[in-house]
């Protein structure tokens, strides 16, 4: 998602604001399932969601306005769950995987072939709230041999910047004249990064198995 005003651009609003703002919302969900069988329930069960994307404003040129603002604001999700297999009354053998990445790319910029008059003030500003979350369920097996490892991994590490590079510009008299921030903000419920692995419950005879979860922000 790409937002901009040109190099070239001459834009004269004395009384008027200059707002140049790009928007990104991505959802990405994922859900499976493993098999059951009567006697044997043998297979894996694999989720993998991304909600990245790019997310870029730029202001450049000669630009006169009471107060300009260019903002990004990237917001992403990113859900899976993966749950074993079931039943096998002599045998169960599989894995679970569950991997989540909210890893967006946002900034904000005025660039350097830029010349700025403005009144007020002037606001660069990126902002991102990335939410991975995931969970696996190992397999499940009522007697004889179980063997799986359920793994969870969930990744939010966005990238986010904002920056000032113009060749000059004319403040007001704002005390508040020139505002560049980079910010990423927690989700409104629940965590950045959120990963949850349940190992399955072993067979009577033999039960080999394992979970592992990684949250990582």
């Amino acid at each position: 998602v790409t937002a901009s005003v040109g190099s070239l651009a001459q834009i004269k609003s004395v009384e008027g604001d200059l707002v140049v703002e790009s928007v990104l919302t991505a959802d990405a969900r994922a859900e499976t399932w493993g098999a059951a069988a009567g006697l044997a329930a043998i297979g894996g069960s694999e989720s993998f969601a991304d909600a990245d994307g790019t997310v870029t404003t730029e202001a450049a040129g000669e630009l006169t306005a009471r107060n300009i603002l260019v903002t990004s604001t990237a917001k992403t999700t990113a859900v899976t769950t993966a749950r074993g297999l079931a039943g096998g009354l002599a045998l169960g053998v599989g894995g679970t995987g569950a991997i989540s990445n909210a890893s967006p790319s946002v900034t904000s910029r005025v660039g350097s072939a830029s010349t700025l008059d403005v009144a007020g003030r002037t606001t660069v500003e990126a902002q991102v709230t990335p939410q991975a979350v995931s969970n696996a369920w190992g397999v499940a097996v009522t007697g004889g041999v179980g063997v799986g490892v359920a793994n969870s991994r969930a990744t939010a590490s966005p990238t986010v910047t904002a920056s000032y590079h113009s060749q000059g510009q004319q403040l007001g008299t704002d005390t508040s004249g020139l505002n560049v921030t980079a910010t990423m903000h927690q989700p409104a419920s629940g965590h950045t990064a959120d990963a949850d692995a349940t190992a399955g419950s072993g067979g009577v005879a033999v039960g080999a198995m394992g979970a592992t979860a990684l949250a990582t922000s």
